[in-house]
């Protein structure tokens, strides 16, 4: 595995891994989802869309299912990378900062949450992903 190309933009990363294309490879960011969750670990989403839109854009999405619990902000009226959005999770989901890594491809809500104490990883593409879940000994396969 390998850290991401530092010339690679987090906008990028979401046009080539947008789930276009790679869906059923390794490269795939849900294929970096399903093998955590066939490690035991529970997954969440934290996202900043609109209530309306998620919920027309849900059924296009089946590895949603993969999730153990989901944040929209347009659903709970708080967004990333306010302290409070972050907070609430952690209280609706019962975990603490310590029992967390965060992964997004906004640097802003990366400092936001490890200012709170949690560990965080900026998303590049789905080999830097790895390669920093392997790091931290999260992500074994």
């Amino acid at each position: 595995m390998r850290p991401a190309d530092p010339r690679q933009t987090p906008q990028d990363a979401r046009q080539k891994y947008h789930g276009h294309g790679l869906r059923g490879s390794p490269r795939h960011p849900v294929a970096v989802a399903q093998a955590l969750k066939n490690q035991g670990y529970k997954l969440y989403i934290a996202s900043n869309w609109s209530a309306d839109t998620f919920e027309i854009s849900r059924p296009h999405m089946p590895f949603l299912s993969l999730f153990d619990g989901m944040q929209v902000s347009g659903q709970v009226h708080l967004l990333k990378p306010h302290a409070d959005f972050f907070e609430h999770m952690m209280a609706t989901f019962n975990f603490r900062p310590e029992e967390a890594v965060f992964i997004d491809d906004s640097m802003a809500n990366v400092k936001a949450a490890r200012a709170l104490g949690i560990t965080s990883i900026q998303f590049l593409d789905p080999d830097q992903l790895r390669y920093d879940l392997a790091r931290l000994n999260i992500l074994t396969d």
